[in-house]
């Protein structure tokens, strides 16, 4: 998808867009197909699993677009599209990301299918829900003539046609002598709640009389206790969200976010450079441990699918911040010397980058002659007619004996580092 206008962020921040735009996207789909009824929904194991499925599958699919190139995890714009309208785009709908069609049977049509079964299981717990409240009102109304009266008169009062009303009630009253007395009450009131339940703030109009109990007309009525369980979910979530972003903002971290950055293979150039810029920071300041980043760096050289340019902008990052290294010059050979392994164009540009180290460490020694032939050799190396596996193990021999020789102090008139024919 061409959003090279799109702004571009630290990855972290897209996925928190994602995983934010998602929650308002999931909740937009759980009241599509379960209405007022959502917010009952999140008292229950199934409405959260439900919730957090279609928050997951956004950021599911935001990963698999920018590992399959057809996006930058880094656009917002991108962030945006795939959180509200994921559902488009697994479906096939969505032409300007396409997705491979077995993406959709194999993953979107059983996920829409399980959706499917948890949106009927939830109506059908609602339902039980509201059945459970009904009775729980009934059983109130009737457990004295006073409350049945109060209910009957309510009824009565909010009944949209009065006379089919009264005539529902005398018909159950003239089967009293058939139905006893408990029978008849509780049918009377059940058929007086039916009349004149969907009446507006007809709930109300028990709690004011004292049919429902102030509890359940806030809790169930009004949902407000549905209302507190997602807020508290929705605040865990947010925690757990502020608390990632906070600890990928500590340096230590942020250094090892850049370096998984410059390390990753799909990235904006954008990106790169913003990584690269951090990281090059980081290790010129943090002493011994930037070893550690460097030998992370240089695993990456031997990667076979590693580009040229990325290649490239490794190795500069790494003669870059050398100064900042214990013992500069002799601990980045160090770490390079193994990446002669590395595929055939990156290992002429690790030697190339060795001779440079190896000239600038020369440079003012009194016993810089002694070296001469040995950097003349490891610079007349042409891994591309040379580049046999035991070609490559001897320029690795023969760099390290190299650097083991410079550790040394000065020597005017020490013998030269052993040299191997070829």
């Amino acid at each position: 998808m061409e959003l090279s206008f799109s702004p571009d962020l630290n990855a972290y921040w897209c996925y928190a867009i994602v995983i934010v735009v998602g929650a308002f996207t999931a909740w937009r789909q759980m009241a599509s197909r379960l209405g007022a009824r959502t917010w009952r929904a999140m008292q229950t194991f199934d409405g959260w699993a439900l919730f957090l499925a279609y928050i997951a599958v956004p950021l599911a699919l935001f990963w698999f677009l920018d590992r399959t190139g057809a996006i930058f995890d880094t656009s917002l714009f991108a962030a945006l599209v795939v959180a509200v309208a994921y559902d488009r785009i697994l479906a096939g709908g969505l032409k300007s990301i396409p997705i491979s069609g077995g993406v959709t049977s194999g993953f979107w049509t059983p996920f829409v299918a399980w959706t499917d079964r948890v949106n009927a299981s939830l109506l059908g717990q609602m339902r039980r829900r509201d059945d459970r409240l009904v009775d729980d009102i009934i059983a109130t109304v009737i457990k004295a003539s006073e409350p049945l009266e109060k209910f009957r008169d309510l009824a009565r009062l909010r009944a949209r046609d009065l006379a089919t009303l009264d005539a529902k009630i005398k018909g159950i009253v003239d089967q009293s002598a058939n139905l006893g007395e408990e029978l008849t009450r509780e049918r009377i009131a059940r058929t007086c709640y039916m009349e004149v339940a969907d009446t507006p703030d007809f709930h109300r109009a028990l709690r004011d009389r004292g049919l429902l109990s102030r509890f359940r007309y806030v809790a169930d009525v009004l949902d407000v206790r549905s209302r507190v369980v997602f807020a508290a979910g929705l605040l865990m979530i947010a925690g757990g969200l502020t608390f990632g972003i906070f600890h990928i903002l500590n340096p230590a971290t942020s250094a090892d976010y850049a370096l998984w950055r410059v390390q990753k293979r799909h990235i904006s150039a954008a990106d790169l450079a913003r990584s690269r810029a951090y990281l090059a920071r980081h290790l010129s300041t943090c002493g011994p441990g930037a070893v550690g980043y460097c030998e992370a760096l240089v695993r990456a050289l031997a990667w076979p699918d590693t580009p040229v340019d990325r290649v490239d902008t490794i190795l500069s990052l790494l003669l870059e911040v050398r100064t900042g290294l214990p013992r500069g010059n002799e601990a980045l050979a160090r770490v390079l010397v193994p990446a002669l392994r590395a595929p055939v164009d990156a290992r002429i540009r690790v030697r190339d980058a060795l001779v440079f180290v190896l000239d600038e460490s020369l440079a003012g020694r009194s016993d810089a002659a002694r070296f001469a032939k040995s950097r003349e050799a490891r610079a007349a190396w042409n891994p591309h007619e040379d580049g046999a596996t035991t070609a490559v193990e001897r320029e690795v021999r023969e760099w390290t004996e190299t650097w083991r020789a410079l550790s040394q102090p000065a020597q005017a008139d020490a013998s030269p580092p052993r040299q191997e024919s070829p």
